[in-house]
């Protein structure tokens, strides 16, 4: 319920009954706005995270109330563009690695191209942050334009919502790597190998860029939990204001009924310039991020029906395959719930009566009708739940072709595959056996496609 308002007009007289004119100014009581945390308040800790990763080159986050900063040339940046540098040092290298190869069928192309892809995904998400660290400081500076708001939507359960998001997601994230080593030692792969200095460095890397990726999806649904729920607040703030025929049920208000609807959608268009700002940042990682899962699960969809291991990798297997699933859907959810509550105060408006409809308020309606309000990836596609069912129509359309395509072969799979890892297929036809390695793997030192025929 919004405070006692105040009328004034243009002129600074009493108030004016020329519609238009009439401003509503909320008065806030016991308390002023500067008082709420700011966005950059309740995002603090994950940016503290971000930092110690290396992902964000941003100045000011470790202080509270410290404004963000990004310089070219800082600490902050340095470490980001040198941990670029290594991962996209090691997507170059696996690149040429799989290009040498002899690969003859689509499968040994996309296991040929998973490392290369894991790596080239790792340095994208430490580039943007580089190339857009200045876009990412404007975003908090942005955001305080809200503030203008008539009426203003204090989200009380974001930082609550975004707090256990984040604790799920990196809990998995951190206990998988933790279990990895424990793991491959309890089933009796040789570790020596993988942890002589050379492999050390590229096991950190496979760390590092795991983190990463998970770091950007996790920020894509922060950010639309964060505009999501501006959207939300103002029509649940309208719904408790505005009666079922359109008039208005809040006594605190002193204000004309018309020109209450035109603040509405004032409100509502300051809203969307917020979110356009934030769309223009995540819109690249959309695209790539939204790519590069797709693919992973894809790839993974492949051999899961036929993973035969023992049960302590098969249980790791599953969990790291349903995190990635859980993580990416639960973002996606979240990025397209931004696009449906911005258009359900399409409803709002269909209880403003025909006497307060005035041209702006047409306009307004007209827009949310024929418009999209919704993030996209660089304008390729808009996020919106449509385009999510359009995504689990192909991963299981893609599942059922792969189990047809190969009706008369025995996979047996002993390693699941995970970025940084290697897998073993056995292949086993009426013609072949064949023995596939994986890509070009570093960590174990095995690259080769060997065939065996009978």
């Amino acid at each position: 319920m919004i405070s006692q308002v105040d009328i004034t007009s243009d002129l600074g007289g009493p108030k004016s009954d020329v519609l238009g004119i009439v401003r509503v100014k909320p008065v806030i009581e016991n308390h002023t706005r500067n008082d709420k945390p700011s966005l950059q308040d309740k995002l603090r800790y994950y940016l503290i995270f971000g930092r110690v990763i290396g992902i964000l080159p941003i100045q000011g986050v470790f202080h509270r109330g410290s404004k963000l900063t990004f310089k070219k040339f800082s600490l902050a940046s340095c470490t980001t563009l040198i941990i670029a540098l290594l991962i996209g040092t090691y997507a170059v290298v696996n690149l040429i690695q799989s290009l040498r190869k002899n690969h003859t069928n689509a499968s040994e192309i996309a296991w040929a191209a998973l490392l290369p892809a894991q790596y080239t995904l790792g340095t994208f998400c430490y580039i943007i942050f580089l190339i857009n660290g200045s876009k990412f400081c404007n975003l908090f500076s942005t955001w305080k334009n809200l503030s203008r708001l008539h009426f203003p939507v204090d989200d009380t359960t974001l930082s609550r919502d975004v707090g256990i998001w984040e604790i799920i997601i990196f809990i998995s994230t951190i206990s998988a790597t933790i279990s990895w080593p424990f793991l491959r030692n309890k089933i009796g792969w040789d570790l020596h190998y993988e942890y002589q200095s050379w492999n050390i460095l590229t096991l950190t890397l496979n760390i590092v860029t795991q983190y990463a990726w998970n770091y950007v999806d996790i920020l894509i649904g922060i950010f639309a939990r964060v505009l999501y729920g501006q959207f939300k607040g103002l029509r649940e703030t309208c719904k408790k204001i505005v009666h079922v025929d359109g008039g208005i049920k809040d006594e605190k208000y002193l204000g004309e009924d018309a020109v209450f609807w035109e603040f509405l959608v004032n409100d509502h268009g300051i809203i969307c310039q917020v979110m356009e700002s934030f769309k223009e940042f995540l819109s690249p990682i959309i695209l790539v991020t939204f790519a590069a899962n797709v693919f992973w699960i894809c790839l993974v969809v492949i051999l899961t029906p036929f993973l035969q291991v023992n049960q302590l990798y098969k249980f790791y297997a599953i969990w790291s395959f349903l995190h990635v699933v859980v993580r990416f859907f639960t973002m996606a959810l979240l990025a397209a719930r931004v696009s449906t509550e911005a258009h359900k105060f399409a409803d709002i408006l269909e209880q403003c009566p025909i006497e307060m409809y005035t041209q702006k308020v047409a306009r307004f309606e007209r827009k949310l009708q024929t418009g999209r309000i919704a993030l996209s990836g660089m304008n390729c596609f808009s996020v919106t739940k449509p385009l999510i069912l359009s995504v689990i129509g192909v991963l299981v359309t893609f599942e059922i072709v792969v189990l047809h395509a190969i009706p008369r072969e025995m996979v047996n799979i002993t390693r699941m595959p995970e970025w940084g890892q290697g897998i073993i297929v056995w292949m086993e036809s009426d013609s072949a056996e064949i023995k596939y390695d994986g890509p070009a793997n570093i960590n174990d030192g095995t690259s080769d496609i060997t065939k065996y025929f009978k």
